[in-house]
């Protein structure tokens, strides 16, 4: 079986240095990981532009036939979602996974999915549990 290519995106003030565990235990478990680098990562960019670079990312690094998964933490999880809704990652994206993702918060308040959650789909989606 041929497993589709993981893309880890990370979120505001992060690198991809922030899946250091991440990356290995993946690539443990047979999948063929990449991780993108978004440019600025403080925030000075908005979703957009982010969600382009993602975008160009996918183009130039995988054949135009080929699926990829993607993980997304925090404000990286948007720009993904941006991504697949807006930029056609539909056609690319098999599985898509965030972590702490704030997806329609409104506030310090709002509802959102908790880790626990987002531990039992990351681990369905990507161990095989």
């Amino acid at each position: 079986m041929t497993r589709n290519p993981v893309l880890l995106v990370h979120g505001i003030d992060d690198t991809v240095a922030l899946f250091h565990r991440m990356k290995p235990y993946l690539e443990r478990g047979g999948l063929p990981v990449h991780a993108l680098n978004l440019v600025p990562n403080n925030g000075n960019a908005g979703l957009i532009e982010l969600a382009r670079q993602l975008d160009a990312h996918v183009r130039t690094s995988f054949a135009a036939d080929q699926g990829i998964d993607i993980v997304g933490f925090s404000m990286g999880g948007l720009v993904s979602r941006y991504y697949i809704q807006r930029l056609g990652g539909i056609h690319r994206v098999r599985k898509f996974v965030t972590i702490g993702t704030p997806h329609g918060a409104r506030g310090p308040h709002s509802s959102a999915p908790t880790l626990e959650r987002a531990t039992c789909v990351l681990e369905a989606a990507f161990c095989g549990t």
